[in-house]
Formats: C-alpha cells, sequence, structure tokens
C-alpha cells in the first residue's frame, strides 16, 4: 500500500500551486491530499492539517513548503503514524522528494 502525500503550501502560495506536483504523484499512483492552509497563526494551521491526517488510515508522507514545514513538523508530532515529515524549499523537488522518501517505506 502506498503511503498518502498530504503536501502543505508556504505562506506566499496556495494549494493549487502544486498542481504538477500533485500530477506526478497521482501519475504514480500515490494518493494525494493538497488541501488549503488556512494561514491563521502555527497553532490553527497544525490543529487544521492535524484533522485532516485524522482521517487517513494508511501510511502518511508529509511534506511542507517553506512555512508548511513548520506545520507538519507539528502535525507530525501529533501523528505517531507519519512515515516522514519533509520540509523542502524547492516546490520544484518536491515529487522528487517524496517519491525518494517513500522508497525507503516499501
Amino acid at each position: 500500500m502506498k503511503p498518502t502525500v498530504v503536501l502543505v503550501h508556504g505562506a506566499f502560495a496556495e494549494s493549487a500551486s502544486r498542481g504538477g506536483v500533485v500530477q506526478r504523484l497521482l501519475d504514480d499512483r500515490y494518493p494525494v491530499i493538497a488541501e488549503p492552509d488556512p494561514l491563521r497563526g502555527l497553532s490553527g494551521d497544525t490543529a487544521v492539517v492535524s484533522g485532516i491526517l485524522s482521517t487517513i488510515d494508511r501510511p502518511v508522507v508529509l511534506v511542507g513548503h517553506s512555512y508548511g514545514g513548520a506545520v507538519i513538523s507539528d502535525a507530525a508530532v501529533e501523528l505517531a503514524g507519519a512515515s516522514h515529515a519533509v520540509p523542502v524549499s524547492e516546490p520544484v523537488a518536491v515529487a522528487e522528494t517524496v517519491l525518494d522518501a517513500t522508497r525507503s517505506i516499501g
């Protein structure tokens, strides 16, 4: 079973900006969630992402760009089943990072 990849955007972007990454992951048959981050502050944003994560019943790979890295780091602490939390600085590298990270979990 492939993990669900959850993408969290940075403060100066929005979830639709990850369309190319989402499509590459879907092409490789990864379930992907790229919900908008409300950008209301770290604790509130972490609560939103944690709420999304609580609905997933398979392994999860969290990928956060820029500010999203802080959000996924906090959410990963709350989610004992997180396979990986991958903060990235360059959105172009997200798909490659996820594909590399998931190879190590089978």
